[in-house]
């Protein structure tokens, strides 16, 4: 199957096919635990390559499907802090911030800082 290949492979996939994996996945409804578990590790070994549009379709997506992976969670709001001070774009904050809601994760400094962050940018934002 497409998974079991995936999972054999996901150690070669760059910060992007990791996002873009688990956002498909979810988009398609597609749960397969040992691989969500597989791209969660994966994700966290090379989570210093990740950008803002990685984060939050990472985070999305888990929150899309309701897979918690906690250690994963902890660290993309500890770096979705950092990289709101440099590429900072509505759809990124937005995402993030609906996904951490969905899966009901409270994480002050993060609530702070997406806040923060709408704030500056308040008026790119659309209805």
């Amino acid at each position: 199957s497409t998974c079991a290949v995936a999972l054999l492979r996901c150690t070669q996939f760059a910060p992007q096919d990791l996002a873009n994996l688990s956002w498909a996945m979810a988009t398609c409804g597609l749960w397969d635990e040992p691989l969500l578990h597989a791209l969660s590790s994966q994700a966290l070994a090379k989570m210093d390559e990740f950008d803002a549009q990685n984060l939050s379709n990472t985070v999305w997506s888990m929150a899309d499907i309701q897979f918690c992976h906690m250690p994963l969670l902890d660290v993309i709001a500890s770096r979705s802090i950092l990289t709101l001070k440099s590429e900072l774009k509505t759809q990124n904050l937005s995402n993030t911030a609906w996904a951490f809601a969905k899966l009901g994760i409270q994480t002050r400094p993060l609530i702070s800082a997406l806040s923060a962050a709408a704030f500056t940018i308040i008026s790119e934002f659309t209805v």
